[in-house]
């Protein structure tokens, strides 16, 4: 079986270029933001990724059903509405009554926030809110576009020998893009648009049709960190699809000059730093807990990241889960007073002998731990426990890229082992090679935090109130 850094060397990377190459030629019959690969990219590395692993992995053309765009098996999802509740409504009704004046701001799922205490600083500053239900995209010169990128994924499916069945994603665009067309005219006009990551179809229309027009569009990070991983998704998602990007921390910046895949596919958009509640509530600057090698007396707990089968998104998560499975019971063999800290959207049922799994949310377990074991440093997970002062162990087995200014940081901070995923070795051996080590947190106040206590929900009403003002 191919390594995974050589799928990704030699296959999912090439892909991504021959995207990009295709989103440059779209732009030569587009307009600003109404780029058709632009607007297909997450959907389509995706579409393109099922289909390498199953090839490359399984040796099958892959079976992945796909309708329309944004479809996943077992979610529910729509091209063109967004998921409306009756308590949304109400808030939009009662903030009419409360102001019907500018500005007016449209809010699309912004996870990074907690919606509660930023919609009552809303209501504090006579800031009228609503939900928008539809969205709707018009694309210029979609059957130029739509041709550009056939030929972009027959070239791929050609090159890397996967068939024919690119002709579904091609269905899928037609077919999603009859929905989004039919609906081009807003409901209710506002004046910034507010949306968390515009993965979701009809997020990525909203925000792709009021950046076409000229309205400002706040994208707010999630995942308690920002800057530490240089992955293409940061990119073409998140950066992409917005005029102010609301991150954690001040490291952003230098990890996009510096980055080979987090740039934008268009301009740059303007950057601001904020806290990260969790880390900062539970941020220990004084000295971290060294490790002693007594590992066997320590509390220990693992926490992996989720099983995927092959419907994944390419690239830097390029192992198979039954690789993955095979060294998480190699792990447990070695580690007798090891727990299982599942993953929150583990989907994929599976048991190792005599492990114990535990659901609780990490925030709520941490301070149970004496120490924590990792294989992927690039999470929202790795940033929680990172604030703390407990001791990290990390086996490097190839999971994500960091980016080039967090590096150094995350190995001051852990026990870093790289590790050949096939052939472990003596790893209590590995760590004792390390040991003593003093640790240092250069990571959380860099990539997590910045130097004020003010919230991120007043952060983003602050800046709503700068750029309508």
């Amino acid at each position: 079986m191919i390594s995974s850094h050589a799928l990704d060397r030699e296959i999912i990377l090439p892909i991504y270029n021959i995207f990009l190459n295709a989103f440059k030629d779209c732009e030569k019959v587009s307009t600003p933001y109404l780029n058709l690969m632009g607007f297909i990219f997450h959907e389509a590395m995706y579409f393109a990724s099922c289909f390498v692993y199953d090839k490359y992995w399984y040796n099958i053309e892959s079976d992945l059903e796909f309708p329309y765009l944004g479809f996943r098996a077992h979610k529910f999802s729509s091209v063109n509405k967004h998921y409306l509740s009756k308590k949304r409504k109400a808030i939009s009704i009662f903030s009419n009554y409360l102001s019907n004046s500018k500005p007016t701001i449209a809010i699309l799922n912004p996870s990074g926030l907690d919606l509660q205490k930023f919609i009552m600083l809303l209501f504090k500053n006579r800031i009228r809110i609503i939900f928008p239900e539809y969205a709707g995209i018009s694309i210029p010169n979609y059957n130029q576009q739509i041709a550009i990128i056939e030929i972009a994924l027959s070239k791929i499916w050609h090159e890397f020998k996967m068939g024919n069945k690119y002709h579904l994603f091609i269905d899928a665009i037609n077919n999603s893009y009859k929905q989004l067309n039919t609906r081009t005219k807003i409901d209710e006009k506002y004046d910034v648009l507010i949306t968390g990551s515009p993965v979701k179809i009809p997020v990525r229309a909203e925000a792709a049709r009021a950046l076409s027009i000229n309205i400002p569009t706040i994208c707010v990070d999630h995942g308690n960190v920002s800057g530490d991983g240089d992955h293409p998704t940061w990119g073409f998602d998140e950066q992409s699809y917005c005029s102010h990007f609301v991150g954690y921390g001040s490291a952003w910046i230098k990890a996009v000059k510096n980055g080979d895949y987090i740039k934008p596919l268009y301009s740059q958009p303007k950057y601001i730093k904020s806290n990260c509640t969790f880390v900062k509530k539970n941020y220990r600057n004084d000295k971290i807990i060294k490790l002693g090698n007594e590992l066997s007396k320590l509390k220990l707990a693992y926490v992996p990241t989720k099983l995927m089968g092959s419907k994944r998104l390419g690239p830097f998560l390029s192992i198979p889960d039954e690789e993955y499975l095979k060294w998480q019971k190699y792990l447990f063999k070695v580690f007798k007073n090891l727990d299982y800290k599942a993953h929150p959207k583990q989907t994929i049922d599976f048991r190792i002998d005599d492990v114990k799994i535990v659901r609780d949310n990490l925030e709520t377990c941490i301070d149970q731990y004496d120490c924590f074991i990792l294989d992927t440093c690039l999470t929202t997970a790795f940033a929680n426990i990172a604030a703390t002062n407990k001791p990290i162990i990390y086996f490097n087995i190839g999971f994500g890229n960091p980016s080039s200014i967090a590096l150094t940081p995350i190995k001051e901070r852990i026990v870093w082992v790289d590790i050949d995923i096939n052939n472990p070795g003596d790893l209590i051996k590995k760590i004792k090679a390390q040991l003593p080590k003093s640790f240092t947190n250069n990571y959380t106040n860099q990539f997590c935090l910045i130097d004020n206590n003010t919230s991120r929900e007043k952060t983003v009403v602050d800046l709503i109130k700068k750029i309508v003002t």
